[in-house]
Parts: C-alpha cells; sequence; structure tokens
C-alpha cells in the first residue's frame, strides 16, 4: 500500500489518533500546527514567551511529525500512514475541516492545532519563521 493511500477510519477513531500525537508533542514541551492546504502540509512549531511574543519554526512533516504519528499508531488498528493519508486527502473530501481544532480535545496543554489554510496564512507564517518568527 502506497504511502498516504490507508483507509482513513471513522471520526471517533481519528479523533482518538490525534489526541494520541497530541498527547505525544505536549509530552515533548512541543505544540505544533499542523497547516493543510491543497492536499499538502506545513508544520510550525509555536511557543509563547512571558511577554506574549509568539514564535515560529518550520519543522519538517515527513521528518517530524510522520514518525511520531507512526509510533502514535503502534499498539492500535489505526495504519500507520493514517496521518499521511488524513492529509493527503487534504480539504477536498471535508475530513480536514471536521477534524480541524486542538488536540488533546479540552486540554489546557494541547500538542496539536489541525488547521486549514490558505497560500496567505502560509506565507506570513513561514515569513514569521524566517524573520526570527516573532511577533
Amino acid at each position: 500500500m502506497a504511502p498516504g493511500s490507508a483507509e482513513l477510519p471513522d471520526r471517533s477513531r481519528l479523533t482518538e489518533a490525534l489526541d494520541r500525537l497530541g498527547h505525544e508533542l505536549a509530552s515533548r514541551g512541543i505544540f505544533a500546527e499542523l497547516v493543510v492546504h491543497e492536499g499538502g502540509a506545513t508544520v510550525f512549531r509555536l511557543a509563547w514567551s512571558l511577554g506574549g511574543d509568539l514564535s515560529v519554526d518550520v519543522l519538517d512533516f515527513a521528518g517530524f511529525l510522520v514518525p511520531t504519528a507512526v509510533a502514535t499508531a503502534e499498539g492500535t488498528d489505526l495504519d500507520p500512514s493514517w496521518l499521511v493519508s488524513v492529509v493527503d486527502r487534504g480539504p477536498i473530501d471535508g475530513t480536514v475541516f471536521e477534524l480541524a481544532g486542538t488536540y488533546p480535545e479540552g486540554s489546557t496543554a494541547p500538542g496539536l492545532r489541525l488547521v486549514v489554510a490558505d497560500a496567505r496564512y502560509l506565507r506570513v507564517m513561514q515569513a514569521l519563521s524566517t524573520e526570527g518568527g516573532r511577533i
């Protein structure tokens, strides 16, 4: 099976998987924003200082987030490429729109935010990351 071609589980299983991924990132002290756009994805690491400044770094989706998602699938019935499948389907089939939000759900310390964005949002976030990432 090609990467990203796995059948998507139902919404409750995907929410559970995103919660697991969010917990894993939060346990590492990471708050990542997975931005899905036109069947692709960009990952930003966000950090706030006590002064209220936001720091933005671009992370590697395949090298950083995918291995973490594969690890969260271990011991479950999820296909290891579940996250790639969600991203590959993008906003086209509506799955990402339905799942957009912060994970783990209801947490005061989330590790993941899933966003559907257009090119303008991506340009601003990438500009912030190259300009020292502070706003």
